[in-house]
């Protein structure tokens, strides 16, 4: 039989505080209250190392590939496909695939920071146009500037992973969807 060892639990939300209160170093280092540096999330690795572990345990089971806009999705989405084994496809410009997106495949469309969700719709609306499902967008850092109502009106949720809105910018949500 195992033996509890005392300060070994390592809960979800200490996970998430932790992973938050470093991004937030990292990421705003010099910027004003609720701005980000995405480029700074992902050029840690062992932070990026903990956004791939989230988002890939937020996937749904079913799942045949990882979307993502070029290029500030690609050293997210990557890390979560070395985690999860699923191909990735890079969306270059306004509509060109770097890679495939098949008819019928269940897509997660990865980005590292999105605030309007205006992006992401649109990453969405070509993974459709090829006769894909969009099973959800995933984030890493959400800076609540209305994403998650601008893809509800187009028909997809959104899970991130850390919340930052303006003056509230240590704030910590989890894994919201």
């Amino acid at each position: 039989m195992p033996h509890a060892i005392p300060g070994l639990a390592f809960d979800v939300s200490r996970r998430h505080a932790e992973l938050s209160a470093d991004i937030q170093a990292a990421a705003q280092v010099g910027r004003a209250p609720g701005r980000i540096d995405g480029y700074a999330v992902q050029s840690h690795p062992a932070i990026l190392r903990r956004l791939a572990r989230m988002i890939s345990e937020a996937l749904p089971k079913r799942l045949d590939r990882l979307v993502t806009p070029e290029p500030t999705g690609v050293a997210l989405t990557t890390a979560v496909a070395l985690e999860t084994g699923l191909p990735t496809t890079v969306i270059h410009g306004d509509a060109e695939l770097g890679g495939t997106i098949d008819r019928g495949e269940r897509v997660a469309v990865v980005v590292q920071v999105i605030a309007s969700g205006d992006e992401a719709v649109r990453v969405a609306d070509v993974v459709g146009a090829h006769g894909a499902t969009v099973a959800g967008v995933f984030a890493a850092v959400d800076l609540d500037q209305g994403a998650r109502d601008r893809l509800a009106l187009a028909g997809h949720t959104l899970a991130t992973v850390v919340t930052i809105s303006g003056s509230d910018a240590h704030q910590d949500r989890g894994l919201n969807r």
